[in-house]
């Protein structure tokens, strides 16, 4: 990632996290991904935080490759009623598609990329299946991974393995582990 390097001014972030792909529909906050990036560089922005679900980017434990997820509101650690942090809808995300395509359009406008997650549920309960220190390493190692292999780290400004770390995410593994101790 030489992207640090190219960095001149000051950035302005913006944190679409989940809702650029979990809106991603007809009707949908993020229906037009083009649109919404316009928009985006038109108020004065520069970078934008998204969470690029390494659990369902990753293969699964048991090294199955799941291309599609049902998504479904109020699920999982964090529930919101007016589901203005997440999404009214049942929805089916295809993550790894996502980001090739995605990720290139912010690349065209100049838009720099954080990477975050929250390990949001899905219908399978991947969230619940990554498991341990080593699962965390592995899903983001092989999620970079699969970034690199497409080129799209190029405008990658920083990595957070896990955001509102320790409580305000979805890493089971992690809540109950602290809540042993």
């Amino acid at each position: 990632m030489h992207s640090l390097k190219k960095i001149t001014s000051p950035l302005a972030i913006t944190m679409w996290d989940t809702s650029w792909i979990r809106r991603h529909y007809r009707r949908g906050g993020f229906e037009d991904w083009d649109k919404a990036l316009d928009e985006l560089v038109a108020r004065g922005y520069n970078a934008v935080r998204i969470d690029p679900h390494p659990h369902m980017v990753a293969d699964g434990p048991g090294g199955e490759r799941v291309e599609k997820f049902r998504c479904i509101p109020n699920r999982g650690h964090q529930t919101y009623a007016t589901a203005m942090w997440g999404n009214p809808w049942t929805v089916t995300i295809e993550p790894r598609a996502a980001l090739l395509e995605f990720i290139p359009k912010c690349e065209q406008r100049g838009i720099y990329i954080g990477l975050s997650t929250w390990f949001k549920s899905s219908e399978d309960g991947r969230f619940e299946q990554i498991e341990g220190e080593a699962e965390l390493v592995r899903v983001w190692d092989e999620t970079l991974l699969f970034l690199k292999d497409h080129e799209l780290l190029n405008n990658v400004i920083y990595v957070d393995v896990l955001n509102e770390y320790p409580k305000s995410n979805d890493f089971v593994w992690l809540k109950k582990m602290l809540s042993t101790m």
